[in-house]
């Protein structure tokens, strides 16, 4: 039993991989020109007031 639920497995993986790549080659997938937004800011990482760490009070 066990030996059929890591070939499963195998199987299940070696399927999910050819999808996505042939996915990927038929332009379907997710577009790898599209950058998450925090790497679109120029001049780096510019924080506001609200979200900046405070001082601890003395």
């Amino acid at each position: 039993m066990f030996v059929f639920s890591v070939t499963l497995a195998i199987v299940v993986m070696l399927g999910a991989l050819l999808y996505f790549y042939a996915a990927d080659k038929r332009g379907e997938g997710p577009s790898h020109e599209a950058s998450p937004p925090a790497a679109q800011v120029q001049g780096g990482a510019q924080t506001s007031p609200a979200t900046a760490p405070a001082a601890p009070p003395k």
